[in-house]
């Protein structure tokens, strides 16, 4: 059975676990189905883009664009659509500021679901995602949390300097 996530990256790595132990606990294919589309339709995953690099190489900026980013220290707030297209939410300037949106963003997207599951990747920024987890954890202590860093197929787009947050609804 082919399944589309419509995501990528930890996110996508979260259904393949819970379809695996839906396997191994012997549910059938209609039960993992159902699951997997549930999944898909309760999970968010938003992250931010330190060095534009990767994004001029790839043509996904241009020069101009670039040059005059870099200058003014923009770094790209993006996140996945229900579609599965990366779309920009805003462009902050400063990476301080950008794991403070992606924090509060995050928090906002959460505050009235009652159980969900953290996920975290990074690309070579560990302080990024340290800042990013332990203000989560102000709010969310008790929360299971996801870590991983960031899948090559992802990371050839965007380059080191990632912070992603995300979340599953329980």
């Amino acid at each position: 059975e082919l399944f589309d996530t419509r995501t990528a990256a930890i996110q996508e790595g979260m259904f393949t676990l819970e379809a695996g132990a839906m396997i191994e606990s012997g549910k059938n294919i209609d039960e993992i189905l159902e699951r997997l589309h549930y999944l898909r339709d309760n999970n968010k995953i938003l992250f931010v883009v330190d060095s534009l690099r990767q994004l001029i190489k790839n043509g996904r900026l241009s020069g101009a664009a670039g040059f005059v980013g870099n200058i003014l220290k923009i770094k790209p707030f993006l996140h996945v659509n229900k579609e599965g297209v990366i779309e920009n939410l805003d462009k902050v300037r400063t990476s301080k500021k950008a794991l403070k949106a992606i924090v509060d963003y995050f928090l906002e997207e959460v505050k009235d679901i009652d159980d969900f599951i953290v996920t975290l990747i990074t690309s070579d920024f560990p302080e990024g995602e340290e800042y990013v987890k332990s203000e989560v954890m102000k709010h969310y202590p008790n929360k299971e949390y996801r870590t991983a860093s960031l899948t090559p197929v992802v990371g050839c787009h965007t380059a080191e300097g990632v912070v992603g947050l995300g979340y599953f609804k329980k």
